[in-house]
């Protein structure tokens, strides 16, 4: 009971401080009064990295076994599979460590991001990018 009491104490003293100086300018004082355990849930995360994108319409042949219209699967695989990885990795990082829904995630998000790295090798060995 007196903790509680003393907290009540805190937050009327605050409180009074607050509307003591609200007509000052500092009005952030008064949005001290809230209750213990009241407060809004913050959940962490892992940021989002946003994939790098080939426009497909600035890539061509750069040898004749490729066509210019391959060269642009190729850029639209790259992009695909980038975003895909990122899905992935976002869906991982939002579910519990040591899940089977974590590791279907993280897998798929190292298999596309397997797929986009041999996608990317196969358009810079064959294609140009116009930048």
């Amino acid at each position: 009971m007196f903790t509680l009491t003393n907290k009540l104490r805190t937050i009327v003293a605050i409180g009074a401080v607050g509307t003591a100086l609200a007509p000052v300018g500092v009005a952030s004082a008064a949005t001290v009064a809230r209750l213990p355990g009241a407060g809004t849930s913050v959940v962490a995360s892992r940021p989002i990295t946003v994939a790098q994108t080939i426009d497909p319409s600035k890539v061509g042949s750069a040898n004749g076994n490729y066509t210019d219209e391959d060269c642009e699967d190729l850029a639209n695989e790259v992009n695909f599979d980038n975003q895909q990885a990122e899905i992935q990795g976002t869906v991982a990082a939002g579910t519990l460590p040591n899940t089977s829904a974590h590791d279907s995630a993280w897998a798929m998000s190292q298999l596309e991001e397997a797929n986009a790295a041999s996608a990317q090798q196969e358009l810079d060995n064959n294609c140009f990018v116009m930048d």
